[in-house]
């Protein structure tokens, strides 16, 4: 759990990996409520087989909650593990009883958020790491500058 709790802090790549497991758990989660498994052990069946660890216990907690007569929603309010701005969509989905529809959506959107994510990091990668190459150059070439210089006096 700690792993998955410092994959989703890191700054750039962070949000890609909690944006990929929160889809793969809602994915899981609509395809177990859609075969009409009861919603407390689609949590926990889908806790058990996602791959985040954070999200995993996460969904056996949201499970005992909605075991406990807590809405879906409301559990999934009272928590910041996954994104808020999926809340309304299964707040919606739970309203006019179609949950399995709603789920999905929010995975199609974080999807989408991740894709257009991912590809400003590789527009900007050639830039990143040209500029780290001309640092690394430039660092190598006051260094050389530097030692020739010390020489030179040692010599006279």
């Amino acid at each position: 759990r700690g792993w998955s709790r410092f994959m989703t802090a890191l700054p750039i790549f962070g949000p890609l990996w909690h944006w990929s497991s929160s889809s793969e758990l809602y994915r899981a989660l609509a395809i177990l409520l859609d075969n009409q498994i009861p919603l407390p052990e689609a949590l926990r069946l889908t806790g058990d087989g996602i791959s985040d660890a954070a999200l995993a216990a996460h969904c056996r907690w949201l499970a005992t909650r909605v075991e406990q007569g807590s809405q879906l929603h409301r559990a999934m309010r009272t928590s910041p593990e996954l994104p808020a701005s999926t809340f309304p969509l299964s707040r919606s989905g739970e309203r006019a009883g179609t949950l399995v529809a709603s789920l999905r959506t929010a995975a199609e959107m974080l999807d989408s958020r991740l894709q257009a994510h991912a590809s400003i990091i590789m527009q900007l990668m050639p830039t990143v790491v040209f500029l780290l190459v001309l640092c690394l150059v430039g660092m190598m070439l006051a260094g050389f500058v530097f030692a020739m210089n010390a020489m030179l006096r040692w010599l006279w």
